[in-house]
């Protein structure tokens, strides 16, 4: 499989998808990439875990399901009744095949759960037993072995070995360039808010004046830590310049920040950090002051940091490690709702923390689906779906409609998350 001599390549098998998290733990500790043989195993890992090194996946090709067709049509199988999983109409058209939607299951790649295994062989079982398919054509391993064990012709559409060597390449690529950009600059903005409202009525100017030297003191520390250049910024903080490498080597890929720690118990400000990603040094900047604006916003009694990519995805918010019972607390909550939402509707709590945070940054605004979906930059399909599943939990609501100058009239969703 792998011809380039410069790349070592060593095999898992993952037995269970809820064990790709735990495998991905184990495996990316001692790796520079890893590879995962479809979309389920990788987003089942990555609603565990946050990757420390390269992740890919190996992308599904309709030559493959061409493959299968091919086999059976050799076993003396009709090929023009079968039914199908995974595959989209487009993806179908490309090739010039044409499937009633009986007979075709789309599978959410990105919410996927055990259960659903059930889900899709229950489909192709009831499809063979009506009569109204010969054979059946999944991209399930564990379906397709549950399918032959009851005499059901299955046949598992799988990647060939050029589609493993073109990931390898791209990951290969990629490697080499991420090793050009560990020097990458990064940059923080740190910026000051008040614990409460009376704490600024209370606290005497000579008090806070003594605060804010001993707080610029663990910042210059901090800085020193992580080879990082630091200026007054406009606004009332900082900005630190530092290289990538540096400041998630320091950090350990942000699950704890020392300044944050440092100041928890000492400072009468809460300290809101954020830490922008970007191409160029200014997008960069504007990230992280964007990040550092978002933990302002949703006034935690904490200090607390936020991760903004080019992308407009966030990570966080990363808390001080002696945040107090209340805070706590609050996080807790917020976090047990998501889970409870997560677990009656099957979305993952990663699209639900994004869903969140889109909704507290922009408060009172109604969405369209395709606005959604490109805020969360996923494809309007599968927003629908994920919008079809939190309107049947009573966590979003169709509220209106927007007509645009031409085309259907597009609904105005609320969401209560």
């Amino acid at each position: 499989m792998n011809s380039n001599p410069r790349i070592t390549v060593d095999f898992v098998n993952i037995n269970n998808y809820e064990e790709a998290g735990e495998v991905a733990q184990v495996y990316q500790r001692k790796y520079d990439a890893l590879l995962f043989a479809g979309r389920i195993p990788y987003y089942c890992a990555l609603r565990q875990i946050a990757p420390t090194c390269l992740w890919d996946y190996v992308i599904r090709e309709t030559s493959s399901l061409l493959r299968v067709m091919l086999q059976a049509n050799q076993d003396g199988y009709d090929i023009e009744r079968y039914s199908l999983d995974s595959f989209t109409r487009e993806e179908l058209q490309d090739i010039c095949l044409d499937i009633g939607e009986d007979r075709l299951l789309s599978v959410d790649y990105e919410n996927f759960r055990i259960s659903d295994l059930k889900t899709v062989y229950q489909f192709h079982k009831q499809c063979y037993e009506s009569g109204k398919v010969s054979c059946c054509f999944t991209t399930l391993s564990m379906v397709e072995k549950r399918l032959r064990e009851e005499k059901i012709p299955a046949y598992c559409i799988v990647h060939d070995a050029s589609a493993y060597r073109q990931k390898l390449r791209e990951l290969y690529y990629r490697y080499q360039i991420g090793m050009q950009q560990s020097n990458q600059t990064i940059v923080i903005a740190v910026g000051f808010a008040s614990l409460s409202m009376n704490s600024i009525l209370t606290q005497k100017e000579h008090d806070r004046l003594i605060n804010r030297l001993e707080i610029e003191k663990r910042l210059y520390q901090f800085a020193a830590s992580i080879d990082a250049a630091i200026t007054q910024a406009q606004f009332d903080g900082y900005l630190l310049f530092c290289t990538k490498e540096v400041l998630e080597n320091v950090t350990d890929y942000y699950k704890s920040i020392s300044l944050l720690n440092q100041l928890e118990k000492e400072s009468l400000e809460r300290v809101c950090m954020g830490i922008g990603y970007g191409a160029t040094i200014m997008e960069s900047k504007c990230n992280a002051v964007l990040a550092m604006e978002q933990v302002k916003k949703r006034e935690y009694n904490s200090n607390t940091a936020m991760v903004l990519y080019p992308n407009q995805n966030c990570w966080g918010p990363v808390f001080g490690n002696h945040m107090d019972t209340s805070t706590e607390q609050e996080t807790k909550t917020v976090d047990s709702k998501l889970k409870r939402i997560s677990d009656a509707t099957g979305i993952g709590i990663n699209r639900l923390f994004q869903l969140k945070n889109m909704v507290i940054n922009n408060p009172g605004r109604l969405y369209t689906a395709c606005e959604v979906a490109r805020e969360c930059g996923v494809s309007e399909r599968c927003i629908n779906r994920i919008i079809k599943k939190l309107e049947l939990a009573d966590h979003a609501n169709v509220v209106g409609k927007r007509q645009k100058a031409s085309g259907r009239p597009q609904r105005l969703i609320e969401f209560n998350l």
